[in-house]
This record gives C-alpha cells, sequence and structure tokens, in this order.
C-alpha cells in the first residue's frame, strides 16, 4: 500500500452526514449500512495520507460541530448549503496536511 492510499469520506443518507477515515470506504460503507434503516451512499471521498488521516478527520470535525448539530460521529444535514459547508472544509484541511 502507499501512503495515499487511505480515504476521508462523506457519508450521507439524506438527513445525517458522516465525516470519517478509512483505508477501505466501500467496506466501511457496508458495515455502516448494516446498522442503519435508512439507505446510506457515499457522497464524497478523497484520498488523504494514511499517515494523516486520522488528525484530518479530528480537524474536520472540529470545524464542522461548532456550526452543526452533531451525534458521535454524524452531523445533522438539512440543506446543499451545509454539505457545500462540509466538503470547503474538507478540502481546506486536505491542503493542510499537503502542506505539512
Amino acid at each position: 500500500m502507499s501512503e495515499k492510499d487511505s480515504y476521508l469520506y462523506i457519508i450521507t443518507d439524506g438527513v445525517n452526514t458522516k465525516i470519517g477515515v478509512s483505508d477501505n470506504q466501500k467496506k466501511r460503507l457496508l458495515q455502516l449500512q448494516t446498522g442503519s434503516s435508512q439507505k446510506l451512499s457515499i457522497f464524497k471521498q478523497y484520498s488523504v495520507s494514511r499517515k494523516n488521516k486520522f488528525k484530518l478527520e479530528k480537524e474536520c470535525h472540529k470545524k464542522v460541530r461548532s456550526l452543526y448539530e452533531k451525534r458521535g460521529e454524524w452531523f445533522r444535514k438539512s440543506d446543499p448549503q451545509i454539505i457545500a459547508f462540509i466538503v470547503t472544509q474538507i478540502h481546506e484541511e486536505i491542503e493542510l496536511g499537503i502542506r505539512h
């Protein structure tokens, strides 16, 4: 596996959004689907450094948590503006991660 074989993903059920990291985002989706009564889908995914993946996930959670209701690693998403904000924050964190 290379240094970039991990993923930061955004999974949604249309109401709630999860930001997480995994080396296999499709397998992670299946794991989460087992415990959910709602249909889940991967909204976005980003190839990220395995070395910094947990730091990146934590920073994304921190930025989004201050603006949106959170339960565990799930955020309430009710309109496209919120998901656009989440995506923007992730892009910023990935750019910062690349520079560090």
